[in-house]
């Protein structure tokens, strides 16, 4: 089983402002009849959750859970009207930015068909890193692509 209150590869307390109404969240799945669990939902929340709390609420949530078997990932992903985001967590945000900024190129390679010096690259000119959270253990960086760049 998988604790959920450390983020990790298979989501847990990801703590990120990115997962929001409307941001549709691609979580790998690692075995067969997984199960899903969602909360910690917060009213407001900066980047970086640098103490113990965001403004806690209840909440009641509506997500619609698709199984995407074509979709391979190692981490979870954020899509937004606007951007398309990998996410990670590491022991220093050091090591959760290079783990993000990898599979953004991954991503770049494998949905828009570009090599990974040329994937590399873009992320240069056109990715933001952001801090998600650093209250866990494990801090978490996401990369952040505008999706305009590809119109």
């Amino acid at each position: 089983s998988h604790g959920t209150l450390i983020p990790k590869e298979y989501g847990g307390n990801m703590d990120s402002r990115a997962c929001t109404v409307g941001t549709i969240v691609y979580l790998p799945v690692f075995v067969k009849g997984a199960l899903f669990g969602v909360g910690d939902v917060h009213a407001a929340q900066g980047d970086g959750e640098v103490c113990g709390t965001a403004i806690e609420i209840d909440a009641e949530v509506t997500i619609k859970l698709v199984v995407n078997k074509t979709k391979k990932i190692q981490r979870p992903q954020y899509e937004t009207n606007e951007y398309f985001m990998t996410t990670a967590w590491g022991e220093t945000t050091d090591d959760a930015a290079k783990i993000a900024l990898r599979d953004m190129i991954e991503w770049l390679v494998a949905e828009k068909g570009l090599t990974r010096e040329e994937a590399y690259a873009l992320c240069s000119c056109a990715v933001d890193m952001r801090i998600s959270q650093l209250v866990d253990i494990t801090p978490g960086v996401r990369a952040v692509l505008p999706k305009s760049i590809f119109t």
